[in-house]
């Protein structure tokens, strides 16, 4: 079995740099960044349709599967299990999005209506962060 610090990193196999970089090796990390960033970012934007968000999705991509990567059990299938913590992050700021966009038309209605609301409860609405407003949320 070889080291991956007596190895090039564009020498190292995919599995010995899953396992070099779980084990904390920066350069075998930069190495799987540099060989799926793309793809990941391919996904996302095929998912999103705009670029908006592209690389904000494989960042955070990137850095779950840096806290996570020792969790990996088979590091033949990290591509797949990129591309599924990229999708589960698009999903979750397409659903934040459509929130807050429901927010915003339900403030604009309620406007039109004399309501008024405060900006605090406004902003803990659309942050789902607790709220002295609002009575605790039990998951």
């Amino acid at each position: 079995k070889r080291h991956l610090h007596a190895v090039p990193a564009r020498d190292a196999t995919e599995e010995e740099l899953v396992r070099a970089a779980a084990a904390g090796d920066r350069a075998a990390f930069s190495a799987l960044f540099r060989k799926h960033a793309r793809y990941v970012g391919a996904v996302v934007y095929r998912i999103l349709r705009s670029s908006e968000d592209v690389d904000d999705v494989v960042q955070e991509t990137f850095m779950a599967a840096h806290r996570s990567l020792a969790s990996l059990d088979e590091p033949g299938a990290l591509r797949r299990w990129l591309v599924t913590i990229a999708v589960r992050r698009v999903h979750r700021r397409i659903a934040a999005r459509d929130k807050k966009r429901r927010l915003n038309e339900d403030l604009a209605s309620r406007r039109g209506q004399g309501h008024v609301y405060a900006p605090a409860i406004y902003a803990a609405a659309l942050t789902c962060k607790q709220s002295p407003f609002f009575p605790p949320r039990h998951h």
